[in-house]
């Protein structure tokens, strides 16, 4: 089975604490994007000593990157201000978006391929523990 293409938009403590475990154990997703705003953010530093693609424009910097075509599930881990922005751009594009932002809403991963990533994730711990009851998801207002 292929892996889903993951991103990481959020290059601060949670988004890098996310991106170094998501290298270390894989599973069946392969993170190929941080996104931030701040050029010499210590996370993209090291997403990019990962091997991993960085932007420091944004949301909109993602989407003119050349794996932004190809990427299944985005994990947002901006604040809830600027996630409700991102998670209404990218799910105009098709992607799905997991959250920790936001604890009023359900799980926002919509089809068993996404869901299995996570859930691998999950089960090997390899994610931040503040992921683990806050995939949510937002709908548009």
């Amino acid at each position: 089975m292929a892996k889903i293409k993951a991103a990481i938009i959020g290059s601060g403590n949670i988004g890098t604490d996310l991106m170094v475990k998501m290298v270390k154990y894989p599973q069946n997703m392969e993170l190929v994007a941080v996104v931030g705003i701040d050029q010499a953010s210590e996370g993209l530093a090291m997403a990019r000593e990962r091997g991993v693609a960085t932007t420091h424009e944004g949301i909109e910097g993602f989407r003119k990157m050349s794996v932004y075509p190809d990427v299944g599930i985005v994990f947002d881990a901006t604040s809830a201000y600027a996630h409700k922005a991102h998670d209404a751009v990218l799910r105009a594009d098709g992607k799905q978006v997991a959250s920790s932002a936001h604890q009023d809403r359900f799980v926002g991963i919509d089809t068993p391929k996404h869901a299995a990533a996570i859930g691998n994730l999950l089960d090997r711990k390899s994610i931040p523990e503040i992921w683990l009851c806050r995939f949510f998801r937002h709908e548009s207002s």
